[in-house]
């Protein structure tokens, strides 16, 4: 074997090497970013929702959101991901979505006024309105609510001293304007 051809040798084995440990270094970080991932998974399912008060006065709601991607969402929660399929969405063009629970109790006393011979009773508030009617053995109700509700799904970066990097948690907040709602987040995803 001559010279030249030992030497083309071992420039092939090199660069066979070199392309063998790059695809292996690119294994290695994609698993590092799923299994990351999936940490950020674990502490949102095993983390509980928190309330407070944002700047504004308005009850406010915060929940870790899940990373998962479309194939897992149908997997692990059918339902939201026939929702998504219901509203004309395809779920690949999807970001996020969440199931938000919002429970109105209102507990009030009201005077009856009888009007054109027929017992009323009425609440209002700037968020609700509930109206009572005595019509013989039966009562007529009606209710009309409103309310805002602001959704933001934010990234928190993990931070050492002022740097920040990476992705600690994703997280889904929630506010409120109607004080006599209550929200609580059901489910909230950030599609990969």
């Amino acid at each position: 074997m001559s010279k030249l051809q030992r030497t083309i040798l071992y420039a092939t084995i090199v660069v066979i090497t070199l392309g063998v440990i790059s695809k292996l270094v690119d294994k290695i970080q994609e698993q590092k970013a799923e299994i990351g991932r999936l940490d950020r998974n674990v502490s949102a399912l095993s983390a509980s929702e928190v309330q407070y008060k944002t700047k504004l006065g308005d009850a406010a709601v915060k929940r870790q959101a899940l990373e998962i991607s479309q194939r897992e969402l149908k997997k692990l929660n059918a339902d939201l991901h026939k929702e998504i399929s219901a509203l004309n969405v395809r779920v690949k063009d999807a970001l996020s979505a969440s199931r938000t629970i919002t429970k109105t109790v209102i507990v009030e006393t009201v005077k009856v006024d009888t009007i054109n011979n027929t017992p009323t009773a009425q609440y209002s508030d700037p968020w609700n309105t509930i109206r009572s009617e005595q019509l013989g053995d039966s009562t007529k109700l009606s209710y009309v609510g409103t309310d805002s509700i602001v959704g933001v799904v934010s990234v928190k970066r993990k931070k050492f001293l002022f740097f920040r990097w990476g992705v600690k948690a994703v997280e889904y907040d929630l506010s409120n304007k109607n004080p006599k709602t209550k929200i609580n987040i059901d489910i909230a995803v950030k599609f990969d």
